[in-house]
């Protein structure tokens, strides 16, 4: 589906009113990095259909969610995952904005597989939970919700262990 007449980032110089077009794109969420150098974006992309195997709540994707970086000095764009299908409940930078902690989701849309993004060269790195999985909280509707954060350059995640256990940071 083509994004909406007119959607996508724009860049506004308050002194003169000039208003210039970043990217554009269908997007649903954004977050600035701390140092202000990036801008991540969750955008809408193809439709997807359930299968047989996923669980189908009212806040069922039904479409593809990617993920892309603008370089805000340089207006330099890219997509460090193509192809990947993102949960919309995490967008974190770690607090120097030089990497994102960001949830992908895997097939039929199991549990959740963290990755951390480097922005500079757009490195995608899976984040290894050493016998622990994400403790997944839902939204009303029935929406993912996965619980990480940053501890300087950190990332830190709310887990339990795959067997058993109870779930702490």
């Amino acid at each position: 589906k083509a994004a909406p007449t007119g959607a996508g980032l724009v860049s506004v110089t308050p002194e003169t009113g000039h208003i210039a077009q970043l990217e554009s794109g269908e997007f649903v969420d954004l977050e600035i990095s701390p140092n202000g150098r990036h801008v991540a974006l969750f955008g809408n992309a193809e439709s997807i259909q359930p299968g047989t195997l996923d669980r189908v709540t009212a806040s069922f994707p039904t479409r593809r969610r990617y993920l892309k970086l603008v370089d805000l000095q340089t207006k330099a764009q890219s997509e460090p995952c193509a192809g990947c299908d993102f949960h919309l409940r995490l967008l974190s930078w770690a607090p120097n904005g030089r990497e994102l902690l960001v949830a992908r989701r895997g097939d039929h849309f199991g549990r959740p597989e963290l990755v951390r993004i480097r922005a500079q060269d757009n490195r995608v790195t899976r984040l290894d939970l050493k016998g622990l999985a994400p403790s997944l909280g839902y939204t009303g509707e029935g929406g993912v919700l996965v619980a990480a954060e940053w501890i300087g350059s950190d990332p830190i995640v709310y887990a339990h262990p795959t067997i058993g256990g109870r779930s702490d940071w």
